[in-house]
């Protein structure tokens, strides 16, 4: 059976199965899938897919994720361009998971995704899917040193943000502000009222 089947075949078994999920996890399978996609090329949004099936899941597991399955999924993200819009999908879902808990962000932030993520927020050929899941890893990972740096904040975050914040997408245009109201550690509704004052085109979403 070719690689890639056996792959989907254990994200399929993980997803149906959180039994199953937690004994492959106990016995460090997903390190062993990451192993095998390594030294034999094996579609990288295929095991992507497979890694969301193992870190979700309701029960969530009763493991998190290993250091080594995070950086495989954070070089996924920094090797994989804007427009390759499906596969930034796949690896930003992987990403939300890995985020569901506060170890997870935080072992994110200290990979430094911050500055990805900001690369990635300014490129218009983000598609409106994956720039909804980037937005809502940017709140999770808020605390990231880079969010202090108030010149980049000024010159590459504030104005996307706020071009966002004026979509008609409202989803968009929604989570904008949320991480427009992390930053600025205030209420969403303030916000709000803030950039009505300085633009009163703005709508609420």
């Amino acid at each position: 059976m070719p690689i890639d089947h056996i792959i989907k075949t254990l994200g399929f078994l993980a997803h149906e199965s959180p039994y199953s999920r937690d004994i492959i996890l106990q016995q460090k399978g997903l390190e062993r899938v990451l192993e095998v996609v390594t030294n034999n090329g094996c579609p990288v949004q295929r095991a992507l897919k497979t890694i969301g099936s193992f870190l979700g899941g309701v029960p969530p597991p009763t493991l998190r994720p290993s250091l080594e399955v995070i950086k495989f999924v954070f070089d996924c993200l920094n090797s994989t361009s804007a427009s390759e819009n499906q596969l930034l999908k796949t690896t930003f879902e992987a990403i939300e998971i890995i985020c569901d808990t506060p170890e997870g962000a935080r072992q994110l932030i200290e990979l430094k995704i911050g500055n990805r993520l900001i690369d990635l927020l300014a490129d218009p050929a983000v598609s409106e899917d994956s720039m909804d899941i980037l937005l809502n890893v940017m709140i999770w990972v808020g605390e990231d040193p880079c969010f202090e740096d108030f010149e980049m904040i000024k010159e590459r975050v504030f104005p996307r943000l706020f071009g966002l914040a004026q979509q008609t997408n409202r989803q968009l245009a929604r989570q904008a502000i949320k991480v427009i109201s992390n930053i600025c550690c205030g209420p969403a509704e303030m916000v709000m009222v803030k950039l009505k004052v300085g633009n009163p085109r703005i709508r609420e979403p």
